[in-house]
């Protein structure tokens, strides 16, 4: 074993990234001892932390709403920049691993590449639905990038980048199959009446996506139980304290409805859960994972909408359908997200999954697809090991 601890940089500036970051660090934690020492400073949430993480700043310092925030916060922004590339080279880094938040990682990638540190980059951009020509200009600062969905690494073939395809830590976490038992004691868990229809409602974690999304997704919520005899129970997950005080002074313009928040407990949600409206993005797989039908949408401003259409380049916004490279789940988005639509798609999919064998069918073969880490123990971290051949 080298006796000389290895040092690798490590930031994440959103939770999603912690997640990662966690499960990555961990992998490295458990090879710690056969092959050597590891020591991780940068940033992350408290997956990381837990994990080892030594903290050069909180990660709430980059949290940023909508399309202003980031012109305000940019001088602080540019601060904690700077702030960290010196940290990182008085700490005398030998690897550096951006994790997603591709603009600020990007930045410091391409300093830190200059000084000869080793840089890996863990999530691929969505070069696969805008902007394909970063692909070539990435792999001039990024050594080795570990791609979460197997379609990506072909989008660097022609690149001198090494695009290496891992999975998705969630895929290998969670059981692929049946999940009755799991909704039972779920909705133990959550007081959760037995007899309901729960429909879990994710509208984001972020201010501005929950301000564009909440109303629609609400009046959906209602005009849904209307369709049912059974009483509707709207169960809401919410990422953070501040996300859930939003969400509370929101909800209490529909008192016509039962509405549930919960902190700290996004899985159980999904699991006591019928059925799941909700945003695209990530909580799309997490849906697919988690065996629950789902409809997805969105919303933006019709500024931003505007130019969206002329720089996206995908037939598709979930990741579900992405990987798939079919619609398995539906999406309403823009003009079509509206309460009268969404509500019906709802009792569509729901129909469908109780009444048709075989519907969960591909569902469990992308979640096959992207386990592929549960039968290789700390496979990414060694990925990243051998590749440098540390």
């Amino acid at each position: 074993m080298d006796s000389k601890p290895l040092k690798i940089g490590i930031l994440a500036g959103e939770l999603s990234g912690d997640h990662l970051g966690g499960a990555l660090m961990s992998d490295f934690n458990a090879i710690s001892g056969d092959q050597r020492e590891f020591e991780f400073l940068g940033v992350g949430g408290p997956q990381m932390i837990d994990a080892g993480l030594k903290p050069l700043a909180s990660i709430d310092q980059f949290s940023v709403n909508g399309f202003l925030d980031p012109f305000i916060k940019l001088p602080e922004l540019w601060a904690l920049y700077k702030k960290l590339l010196e940290d990182f080279d008085r700490a005398e880094i030998d690897l550096f691993i951006g994790i997603d938040f591709n603009v600020f990682n990007f930045l410091i990638e391409k300093r830190l590449k200059k000084k000869g540190i080793r840089i890996v980059h863990y999530v691929s951009p969505s070069v696969y639905a805008w902007r394909r020509g970063r692909a070539k200009k990435i792999g001039k600062f990024v050594d080795l990038l570990l791609c979460l969905f197997p379609f990506e690494p072909g989008f660097y073939r022609d690149t001198e980048l090494k695009a290496v395809y891992v999975g998705h830590p969630k895929a290998s976490a969670i059981k692929i199959g049946k999940s009755d038992l799991a909704k039972s004691r779920s909705r133990e868990r959550l007081e959760l009446p037995m007899g309901s229809r729960v429909l879990a409602v994710l509208p984001g974690s972020r201010i501005s996506e929950i301000h564009s999304l909440f109303r629609v997704f609400i009046e959906s919520a209602i005009a849904f139980s209307k369709l049912f005899t059974t009483p509707i129970v709207v169960v809401i997950p919410c990422a953070n304290a501040r996300a859930k005080e939003e969400i509370e002074c929101l909800k209490n313009a529909f008192p016509g409805i039962e509405i549930r928040l919960y902190e700290q407990e996004f899985s159980s949600v999904l699991y006591a859960s019928d059925i799941v409206l909700t945003k695209a993005g990530t909580s799309t797989l997490d849906c697919l994972l988690h065996r629950r039908p789902m409809v997805v949408s969105y919303r933006l401003g019709r500024f931003s909408y505007f130019f969206a259409r002329f720089i996206v380049d995908t037939r598709f916004v979930s990741l579900p359908n992405i990987i798939s490279g079919k619609e398995i789940v539906p999406e309403l988005l823009q003009d079509d997200a509206t309460a009268e639509s969404l509500s019906e798609a709802l009792a569509r999919e729901l129909k469908k999954s109780e009444a048709v064998e075989g519907y969960f069918r591909d569902f469990e073969e992308i979640h096959r697809q992207l386990a592929i880490g549960s039968s290789r123990p700390n496979f990414v971290a060694s990925e990243v090991l051998k590749f440098f051949e540390l």
